[in-house]
């Protein structure tokens, strides 16, 4: 809630949000941040993380929404300090730390990773894939390995899949018409 006070008392131009480039998920998230709050956030494109978290670092600018992977390490030898999760729960990367959630009702942001294979691949070959990796994405030793990056397993049917996306893709359809968002 800090955040959000600096954020509406900082100006019309508010405060400075690293993020790696124009249209990705770390500025799509503050976009969707000052949506549902008022506050006002100035993007400051990067080509990349790295950058934007060099940048964070070094104090050149006021923020950034970065994956669990890459602040970690910053934020256990305490050169970062993480202030909310994107997703609707906590994270297991970050131990502590609140989802934004909390703060802002309906706030989700959240990066994901489907298994496709080539369109006409046989039903019964596409089953086995899917049931292979479901198997392999509930196995101990990628759980752990998962966790570690901050991430979470929803394995489930093609369909699953093909729903979410659809869904996706027309809730960030839907906010970067609106914001007149435009990829680098």
């Amino acid at each position: 809630e800090d955040l959000l006070v600096a954020a509406k008392s900082s100006g019309q131009a508010g405060l400075q949000v690293g993020n790696a480039g124009p249209g990705s998920l770390g500025h799509l998230g503050a976009v969707i941040l000052a949506d549902k709050t008022k506050a006002h956030f100035t993007h400051v494109p990067y080509r990349g993380a790295g950058p934007a978290i060099t940048d964070l670092l070094g104090g050149q600018v006021d923020m950034i929404f970065g994956t669990a992977a890459a602040v970690a390490a910053f934020v256990d030898g305490g050169k970062l300090r993480a202030l909310g999760v994107t997703t609707a729960q906590p994270s297991p990367a970050l131990k502590g730390v609140p989802a934004i959630a909390a703060s802002v009702p309906g706030y989700q942001v959240e990066s994901w990773y489907g298994l496709y294979a080539p369109s006409g691949t046989p039903k019964e070959v596409i089953a086995k894939l899917n049931a292979a990796a479901a198997k392999a994405a509930h196995s101990p030793e990628f759980s752990k390995k998962v966790e570690e990056e901050g991430l979470v397993i929803s394995a489930g049917s093609p369909e699953d899949l093909d729903n979410y996306v659809r869904a996706e893709e027309l809730r960030w359809r839907k906010l970067v018409t609106e914001n007149k968002i435009k990829p680098d």
